[in-house]
């Protein structure tokens, strides 16, 4: 083989294993993303007694700097102090936002207001790149949720309620068949 063959299929190799490199390298490198939300994004009715917004992740995601510096998230006025918490019994790639006054907090929480629409914003234009991330270090995009709280709070609530059960409530005759009817789902 002529030296001027020789270099060129050296050259080819070797851009060969480039290219193969950055592709794998592209590949492992995929941003996280959400999959699920509860309340679900654009969701109009939500209950006004919500205490908590629920982020799943698309896969394991690290704990995120939540210093006010970070900018890691913002959230409307109207849903009061976030507490931002990442539940124990959760995966890692669930993350719980709730609301001053809730299920960790001891204090009287008040309802959303009527009618309010709640807007979340995860790793806002701006935020730290210590925010939310996943194990390998891939920072989520910006991410944006909002709902609308119930205008009255009589409005059918949007979530299945139970109208009845088999047997009936604080029956003792359970017999071989329980029953649980749903309204909407």
């Amino acid at each position: 083989m002529n030296k001027p063959a020789s270099k060129r299929s050296s050259y080819i190799r070797s851009f060969i294993i480039v290219f193969i490199l950055l592709g794998a390298a592209s590949a492992t490198a995929q941003a996280p993303s959400v999959v699920a939300t509860i309340p679900p994004n654009g969701a109009f009715g939500v209950r006004p007694d919500l205490d908590a917004i629920l982020i799943t992740f698309d896969k394991p995601m690290t704990w995120p700097n939540l210093t006010p510096a970070n900018k890691c998230y913002s959230i409307s006025g109207s849903w009061g102090t976030p507490v931002i918490i990442k539940a124990p019994w959760h995966d890692d790639n669930i993350v719980r936002i709730g609301r001053e006054g809730g299920e960790f907090v001891f204090l009287n929480r008040s309802d959303l207001p009527a009618g309010s629409v709640i807007s979340l914003t995860l790793n806002p234009p701006g935020a730290s790149s210590e925010c939310f991330r996943d194990k390998e270090g891939n920072l989520l995009p910006p991410f944006d949720l909002s709902f609308t709280v119930r205008q009255n709070p009589s409005d059918p609530p949007l979530e299945p309620q139970v109208i009845s059960t088999n047997p009936a409530k604080w029956s003792h005759d359970g017999g071989p068949q329980h029953r649980l009817c749903l309204d909407n789902i």
